[in-house]
């Protein structure tokens, strides 16, 4: 009752790099004595088991064994050939297909409850893929048509296709392929991994936990590109199916789903959950130990699973343990410095009364910092502000690397290289009098070191023959809202209130009334004069800046009592800008970047008192935080 097919149309074009090719069976075979009672899948009109030989009796199923050539637990050298039966008698295969000797043809799909993926809608002239859907995975063969390989252990490489990649193969002129050592389909000639493959191997085309349907489809005789066309009965696919549930083969990294379980033999497996844990939290320095340890637990029910676990850090195998209580360990593992991914992989060990799906834990993020370092900063200001500033950073242990320093926010020059007595130095001349606030910022060179940054804080006289008075103002972002206080010293705040978050929602805004600007010039020779205000940054001692060029000042207007003398004083207005300014962008808006003049006089001597509106305009992007810094007048 076994009638071979003769292939038809590309089904030659596969040969496997490295072995020669032998005739194997994916048969239908007859059972000669009683019916082996295999599973019948609700819908199903035949029975049907994957066995290996070809008796039909279900004693010979296989419950835990491998695709192709792997035989079973009588053959463990995985020289068997593995085929398909079902139950001829009372004509039942011939009562369920018109052809089966012929036109039976095979399709994966994903099991479902109801049979409608094994047994779906069909129309005349439809081929495989259009009535099994893009998910489903079909071989070429039919009946007793070879399949490539030996009878060495574990080299079957049917092939099994989406629709979308046939049709790519094909429309790339059918090339002929075959499998290289690694289960990747290979262009024959220049043996290249194929950039049209026309599908996977059955070792490796599902994830291991996959619930599966074989199932025998009757084919109208007809194809189209190469693809069987289905035969349609009653708006329905004439077919036969068995379910299963793809596992690993252990120890194979390859043969990711080569496995199978028939759902209705044995033990059925049960689903499992997989953790794992450090011994330590990340981050840790260089040349720490870490043992790692993986849970494995039933996802429901108290069994509790045996088998191994293989530890991965990325794609990397650390090594494997065995499972004792449900739980495995890999000890004294010393990562390199960087950032690793650890993840765990169980792998059952499963009988015919206890049986495990696979399972794989969450990654578990895991930071390896170097050697940690610690970077002071010192400045030697000249006599005042006209002469350059030696600053100097030393980085401890010392390691290879840049220093950038920064005044506030703002970089000053390049990184400077760390020589080799852990030193970097820089002299530089600063635009401003006043107060200075300059961070050296670390950068290693090797990953064995890790970064840091000190800072120092100094202040710069003005020239000789110039009058400098240095105010003080702070301004406090709170978590929501931008609270601004503005002290004229530190004993004294000015305190500008609460932010107010805009209407047009672009920044936190608040303003106070500056008072007591006071002006006096005795100088002979009615001189002129005029009065300059520079914003240096606003920072919260956290390497968070508000650029001094969001602090304005406008409405100057001299006190009752004031006293001009002879001359006349012009105010001007230096408001905030339009829109907040990020904390390192350069410019001059606002009283920030360069001094900007508030009051002037045409000639002297004067004696006067004014007062003004003192703003702040803070981005939205600024963090909460308590902000401090100075507006520095001269007079000259």
């Amino acid at each position: 009752m076994r009638t071979s097919l003769t292939p038809r149309g590309v089904r030659w074009r596969r040969v496997v790099a490295g072995v020669a090719a032998a005739a194997i069976p994916l048969g239908l075979v007859a059972a000669t004595a009683m019916p082996a009672q295999a599973y019948k899948p609700s819908g199903s009109p035949v029975e049907v088991m994957l066995e290996s030989g070809v008796s039909g009796d279900l004693s010979n199923a296989i419950q835990h064994g491998w695709w192709g050539h792997e035989g079973n637990a009588a053959a463990p050298s995985g020289t068997n050939p593995t085929t398909l039966s079902a139950d001829y008698l009372s004509g039942q295969l011939q009562s369920a297909f018109t052809d089966p000797d012929n036109n039976l043809r095979v399709v994966f799909v994903p099991t479902s409850a109801d049979g409608s993926t094994e047994k779906p809608n069909a129309t005349t002239g439809q081929t495989v893929d259009q009535v099994f859907g893009p998910n489903a995975r079909f071989a070429d063969q039919g009946l007793f048509a070879g399949l490539n390989g030996t009878s060495n252990a574990n080299d079957s490489v049917l092939t099994v296709s989406t629709g979308a990649e046939w049709n790519a193969w094909f429309a790339a002129g059918q090339p002929l392929q075959g499998y290289n050592s690694n289960l990747q389909l290979v262009d024959i000639g220049p043996n290249t991994v194929s950039s049209t493959p026309q599908g996977k191997s059955i070792l490796n085309a599902w994830p291991a936990g996959t619930q599966l349907s074989m199932v025998f489809f009757e084919s109208n005789g007809q194809y189209t590109n190469g693809k069987p066309q289905v035969l349609a009965s009653g708006g329905k696919a004439k077919t036969a199916w068995l379910t299963f549930t793809t596992v690993a083969k252990p120890s194979d990294s390859l043969r990711t789903s080569s496995g199978y379980n028939v759902t209705s033999f044995g033990a059925i497996p049960q689903n499992t959950t997989t953790s794992l844990t450090t011994s330590v939290t990340s981050p840790q320095a260089a040349g720490t130990s870490i043992n790692l340890t993986a849970t494995v637990a039933p996802a429901s029910g108290t069994d509790v699973p045996v088998g191994s676990v293989e530890f991965f850090d990325g794609a990397t195998s650390l090594g494997t343990g065995a499972l004792s209580g449900g739980v495995a360990h890999l000890n004294g593992q010393t990562p390199a410095v960087g950032n690793h991914t650890f993840k765990a992989v169980y792998t059952p060990t499963n009988t015919s009364t206890l049986a495990f799906n696979t399972s794989t834990s969450a990654d578990v993020p895991f930071v390896i910092n170097g050697t940690p370092t610690t970077t002071s900063v010192a400045a030697t200001p000249g006599a005042d502000v006209t002469a350059p500033v030696d600053l100097t950073a030393t980085v401890s242990p010392v390691a290879a690397g840049t220093v950038q320093f920064k005044d506030g926010p703002t970089n000053i020059g390049s990184p400077v290289t760390v020589d080799g007595a852990g030193v970097a130095t820089l002299s530089h001349t600063f635009a401003a009098a006043g107060s200075h606030t300059v961070t050296g910022v670390f950068t290693p060179t090797s990953p064995s070191f890790g970064g840091s940054q000190g800072s120092v804080t100094f202040t710069l006289a003005a020239p000789s023959g110039v009058s400098i008075d240095d105010q003080t103002i702070t301004a406090t972002i709170p978590t929501g809202t931008l609270t601004v206080t503005t002290p004229y010293g530190p004993g004294n705040p000015l305190d500008l209130g609460t932010l107010a978050l805009t209407t047009a929602l672009d920044g936190y805004r608040g303003s106070a009334q500056f008072d007591g600007i006071h002006v006096v010039d005795t100088r002979d020779g009615a001189q002129p004069w005029a009065l300059t205000a520079l914003a240096g940054n606003l920072a919260d001692g956290s390497g968070h800046f508000i650029n001094g060029q969001n602090v304005g000042l406008t409405t100057l207007v001299a006190d009752p009592g004031s006293n001009p003398g002879i001359g006349t004083i012009t105010a001007t207005d230096n408001p905030v800008p339009a829109a907040p300014v990020a904390p390192a962008a350069s410019g001059n808006l606002g009283l920030g970047g360069i001094p900007h003049t508030v009051l002037s006089a045409n000639q002297g001597p004067s004696n006067v008192t004014y007062h003004g509106t003192l703003t702040i305009f803070a981005p939205t992007t600024t963090p909460s935080g308590t902000y401090t810094g100075t507006v520095t007048f001269t007079a000259s």
